[in-house]
């Protein structure tokens, strides 16, 4: 099995101080935005999925191969270490064939992207393991822990395409303690 890397993109600046290395991107759109190079924060693209389709709704489309190869062909010769592609249409729960064919196409998407020579580490921001705040802080001997983690086994297949993964981390409620547990169960 490949090795993968885990990174967490901070969508806010803040200042951190730590003895081992710690890398922190910025995937921020604001206009205007200060460089952050100088505080060891470096950019980070995101490929979203407005990118890849449009204006189209239908689930089940796939990108042209062509129009992938474009989206990426312009980070080819940027410094960027990372590139995030964030697409959510294609369902990674529930019936087993539907989930059978989502695997396929976000498979498709990254093989395209490496056939257009892209050497960047690559990933899918939320897709692994799969963001379900409730499961994952059931403890790790309980039903519904153990569900959701049979669940994210099935993706291990995409897993091994991928260079990197970019869990979500959202704060979706108040309590601090339960967000921990979540944010531990996610990474």
């Amino acid at each position: 099995m490949k090795k993968n890397k885990l990174f967490i993109i901070f969508m806010v600046f803040f200042s951190i101080e730590c003895v081992a290395k710690f890398e922190i991107y910025d995937a921020t759109l604001y206009k205007n935005k200060p460089m952050l190079n100088s505080f060891n924060i470096n950019s980070i693209p995101i490929i979203y999925e407005t990118h890849f389709f449009g204006n189209n709704k239908n689930i089940h489309a796939i990108p042209d191969n062509k129009h992938i190869e474009k989206i990426v062909s312009g980070l080819k010769n940027k410094d960027y270490k990372l590139i995030v592609l964030d697409i959510e249409r294609w369902p990674v729960r529930g019936k087993i064939k539907v989930v059978n064919e989502s695997l396929l196409k976000y498979k498709k998407v990254i093989k395209i992207i490496r056939e257009a020579g892209i050497k960047k580490e690559v990933g899918y921001y939320g897709m692994l393991p799969i963001r379900d705040f409730w499961r994952s802080i059931k403890g790790e001997g309980s039903k519904d822990y153990l569900s959701w983690k049979n669940e994210n086994d099935i993706l291990r297949t995409l897993a091994d395409d991928v260079d990197v993964f970019y869990p979500s981390l959202y704060t979706f409620y108040s309590n601090e303690e339960k967000w921990k547990i979540y944010a531990s169960a996610q990474i």
